[in-house]
């Protein structure tokens, strides 16, 4: 796996649970087509029983005497129908919504955390600092991820040529029932997602300024668009200009041309940007930045300090 700025500052304690997790969650999956099925997975790690019901919280887990209860947030009307999907013995959770099957994810790898050759189960760490618990949570989401969208299908899908589409992602979180969200902050830490030269990019309105939610980018163009990170601003990436035909339109294909920084230079590349509108989420929108040419260099204009030679020399023959 890629060192990211996920793992940065990290212990090492913790660097192993993310290989321990990464590791079972391979071997989980490893027989399983996408969509996964979440009862299959969940019957093998000893949860005996899911409860959908309203709740206050998204998800939650509870140890019984043979083994784990998982709880879901559900509305009343919704309860029914969920346990179907979840119960059904075609469905096995496969076609449950993509934040609810992420929430179950995430419970799941919690069970990782836990001694269950003991009776009552005891629980591997301790959570005595905020610190441990921020930790714990990064690496139960770290672990959904790899669970719903695992490695070695994922890449099968994005080698394809022609990945770099609004089409292709929409049409990729669906195979894998998925928000477009988790998707490309899955990819963000997938090491050589895509051989082309482009970036992913979920844009989503907070607070009346649309900022960047989840970015993936491919290794050749990470030093154009060092800026472009998660949580900030559209800005990054393109003008006004560009973003209010975005608006405007809500999808599309345009041009423009990006300058960057490059030591004492600055250089510029000609970007391809296609983007959309994400229908299940009115105040977002998935976009794909290609790039289609190689960079161009303009020279600064330096003033030197101290005039050389040569000056003198052109000077006093402008005189005569």
């Amino acid at each position: 796996m890629q060192k990211t700025n996920s793992t940065k500052g990290r212990s090492e304690k913790w660097r192993d649970w993310r290989r321990h997790i990464a590791g079972r969650c391979d071997i989980l999956t490893r027989e399983m087509s996408p969509p996964i099925p979440l009862q299959e997975i969940y019957s093998r790690c000893k949860v005996k029983k899911v409860v959908f019901q309203p709740m206050l919280v998204e998800a939650g887990l509870a140890i019984d005497d043979d083994g784990f209860v998982v709880f879901v947030s559900c509305d009343e009307e919704a309860k029914q129908e969920w346990t179907s999907a979840f119960n059904d013995a075609n469905q096995r959770g496969r076609f449950l919504p993509g934040r609810v099957r992420f929430s179950m994810a995430h419970e799941l790898i919690h069970t990782f955390f836990y001694d269950t050759e003991q009776k009552p189960y005891r629980k591997k760490i301790r959570e005595t600092h905020h610190k441990e618990i921020d930790s714990l949570e990064t690496a139960c989401n770290y672990g959904a991820s790899q669970l719903l969208l695992p490695t070695r299908q994922l890449r099968t899908d994005t080698n394809k040529s022609d990945f770099l589409s609004t089409r292709r992602i929409v049409d990729l979180a669906r195979k894998y029932r998925v928000s477009i969200e988790c998707l490309i902050h899955r990819l963000e830490y997938l090491e050589d997602w895509t051989a082309e030269r482009g970036i992913l990019v979920y844009l989503k309105e907070v607070n009346d300024e649309y900022r960047i939610r989840a970015i993936a980018k491919s290794a050749s163009v990470r030093g154009l668009f060092e800026n472009a990170i998660n949580n900030s601003d559209y800005k990054s990436l393109f003008d006004k200009v560009v973003f209010e035909q975005m608006k405007l339109h809500r999808s599309g294909n345009l041009e423009y041309e990006l300058t960057y920084n490059n030591g004492s230079d600055t250089s510029s590349v000609m970007c391809r940007l296609e983007y959309s509108q994400v229908v299940t989420t009115q105040d977002a929108f998935v976009v794909v930045l290609g790039v289609t040419d190689l960079p161009k260099t303009h020279i600064r204009q330096v003033r030197k300090e101290y005039p050389d030679n040569d000056y003198f020399v052109k000077l006093k023959d402008m005189i005569k």
